[in-house]
């Protein structure tokens, strides 16, 4: 599912806060425009008390 897909399902729409991390676990900056993510899979998600942390990983799409 990309990351485009999954701003559309209630766990991101209900989330107080989203961090996002890529495969190798380092933050995406946060001057990074949304849109420029929105092709990239999720790898993982994980929810605590309101945080929403995502993990995006390159979609296998972008090399067909």
């Amino acid at each position: 599912m990309t990351y485009a897909e999954f701003k559309r399902l209630d766990v991101y729409k209900t989330a107080d806060v989203v961090e996002i991390f890529d495969e190798n676990g380092i933050e995406i900056d946060d001057s990074i425009p949304e849109e420029a993510l929105d092709g990239m899979d999720v790898k993982g998600y994980f929810v605590k008390s309101g945080w929403l942390t995502l993990e995006l990983g390159e979609s296998i799409a972008e090399f067909e």
